[in-house]
């Protein structure tokens, strides 16, 4: 298994556990706050790794002979970033959401609203944007 297809399958189980804990009373409020804080470092993270990737790709299209095999990865490893960014966007504002709705309502909020949908989905408490395996093209995805 590659590097990029651990990573993604570790950010499934933290986010999964997320949505049980943002499910429960009172615990959601500190549950979501820390779902807030970490999805701004993943955020940063895939923003980074993107950045660095693009750059690579541009240095290796400016060789006089540039490596497909490399470029594919490169591209790959950019897909990998521009995703992270964009769920650890996505997991900041969920947390932030889940924060303020179990304080506001002491927990109630979130036991009414997120245990519902996460128990209607399947699997259940999984994220609601899978993480694509790293070997596929994200833009191949319907």
């Amino acid at each position: 298994m590659s590097t990029m297809s651990s990573i993604n399958k570790a950010c499934t189980s933290v986010e999964t556990g997320f949505n049980i804990a943002g499910s429960i009373p009172v615990i959601a409020i500190f549950s979501g706050a820390l779902r807030h804080e970490i999805g701004i470092i993943q955020g940063i993270a895939g923003g980074l790794t993107a950045l660095g990737a693009s750059l690579a790709q541009v240095i290796e299209a400016s060789r006089s002979h540039p490596n497909p095999a490399t470029m594919a990865k490169l591209k790959r490893f950019k897909q990998f970033g521009m995703q992270h960014l964009i769920h650890g966007a996505l997991n900041a504002l969920r947390g932030l959401s889940e924060a303020l709705l179990g304080y506001f309502t002491l927990g109630i909020g979130n036991l009414v609203i997120f245990l519902p949908y996460n128990l209607c989905k399947d699997p259940k408490f999984s994220p609601v944007y899978e993480y694509f395996p790293a070997n596929k093209n994200v833009t191949q995805r319907a």
